[in-house]
């Protein structure tokens, strides 16, 4: 098991302040990748932030970790913290949507929400 007291565990992920970029979706990832140089880190992103990129909360509370090409990484306790789920999505630019990063379909609601 791996240690929780470890910086790059998704539980010790702690709220970062994000650059001001555009309000969209694209300006999110600029933020986060380029500006915030946050690649491949375990955060978690504040309600406001959320809403100001996405228009919606799609990651709630969730542990987040977003690779250099976009893919996002959920990270979701269960069981008082004895259990997780990880999961992994990316969002579709050209169709505005969220997608499944293993099978690649659509999906409606991110694991926050379901």
């Amino acid at each position: 098991m791996t240690d929780m007291t470890n910086t790059n565990h998704p539980a010790a992920a702690k709220i970062v302040k994000l650059y001001e970029s555009t309000h969209d979706t694209i300006g999110f990832f600029e933020s986060v990748l380029g500006f915030g140089k946050l690649a491949n880190q375990w955060i978690r992103v504040s309600a406001n932030d959320q809403r100001r990129y996405f228009g919606n909360v799609p990651f709630g509370k969730l542990a987040i970790k977003i690779q250099e090409g976009g893919e996002i990484t959920t990270f979701k306790t269960q069981a008082f913290g004895k259990d997780w789920d990880y999961g992994t999505w990316f969002f579709n630019h050209s169709k505005k949507v969220w997608m499944n990063g293993e099978d690649r379909r659509e999906i409606n609601t991110m694991p926050c929400q379901a």
